[in-house]
């Protein structure tokens, strides 16, 4: 399985259909020929990063290094536990 966070996947292929309008949140699973279930972000912020994610239909992960996440809110306090999410 590749993990397109460590590294970086190839090229998509010439033949891959344009990204649908609006779908920007989207475009790394997209580039990395994934579903967006299929996808994780993670971010320092609730609203761009995690709530973003949601709206994409991405597993979003909050980097909290310092004090409590919000309630409901999947979150890491390093990258190095990143890999136990995958």
């Amino acid at each position: 399985m590749q993990h397109a966070a460590f590294e970086p996947p190839p090229p998509p292929p010439p033949d891959r259909p344009e990204l649908p309008e609006g779908a920007a949140p989207r475009w790394p699973a997209w580039y990395a020929g994934v579903e967006p279930g299929e996808a994780l972000h993670v971010g320092d912020k609730v609203d761009n990063d995690i709530e973003g994610a949601a709206a994409a239909g991405v597993r979003g992960v909050l980097l909290q290094r310092e004090g409590e996440p919000p309630p409901g809110v999947e979150a890491i306090r390093s990258l190095e536990e990143l890999p136990a999410l995958l």
